[in-house]
């Protein structure tokens, strides 16, 4: 994988990859640098709302409409908003959770659903790769923000897996690539299908 070809495909996975190629700081920071983290973040009120709702102790973010089940984009995401506030203990809790239910196969990629009332808690051990762009970005600030180099590590094994696995090369220019939506379920034999919806574009 070259990396000009991956940071016009997801900045994101660019980004991961990057730092997994340098140990300089980046160049760009978060616009949520320089707010407090914590009970003063500004939007804690709003967080805490957010948790409350859809954060099960067990570090379970529930889609209630959707059997009340969970997703690798949800876990990612609510991984995210936790190191973004900077409420360590909910990211924690929504990191090991994930890896101990979601991280089952045998790459670094997570299954994409988990389902609570079913008998096969996992019937589909596919991944989504925009599920597992979150995750590993999310696992990326939450070691800067939290100062964990192991969440950094994981971050970097899973964007490389994502480059491994789930780009795919464009049919008009093959010197370029595109992100398939998981690794199995979408090579057609006349091309392969693509959903810009799974893209996360700087």
């Amino acid at each position: 994988l070259k990396l000009a070809a991956a940071s016009t495909l997801s900045f994101p996975l660019a980004a991961i990859i990057v730092h997994a190629q340098t140990d300089t700081e980046p160049s760009e920071q978060s616009p949520s640098a320089s707010l407090p983290l914590g009970e003063e973040h500004p939007l804690w009120n709003v967080w805490t709302a957010w948790r409350n709702q859809y954060l099960d102790f067990s570090g379970r973010v529930v889609d209630g409409p959707q059997e009340r089940a969970s997703h690798s984009e949800g876990q990612g995401y609510g991984m995210m908003l936790a190191a973004e506030i900077g409420d360590d203990l909910a990211f924690r809790r929504m990191a090991e959770w994930t890896r101990n239910n979601l991280a089952i196969r045998s790459d670094k990629l997570l299954a994409w659903r988990w389902l609570p009332d079913r008998p096969e808690r996992i019937p589909d051990r596919n991944n989504a790769s925009d599920g597992d762009l979150f995750h590993a970005w999310a696992l990326l600030r939450g070691g800067e923000i939290f100062s964990e180099p192991a969440y950094t590590d994981r971050a970097v094994l899973i964007a490389r897996d994502i480059a491994r696995y789930c780009l795919v090369p464009r049919p008009d220019d093959v010197t370029r690539v595109l992100l398939s939506p998981a690794i199995n379920g979408f090579e057609t034999r006349t091309g392969h299908v693509f959903n810009p919806s799974y893209m996360m574009p700087r």
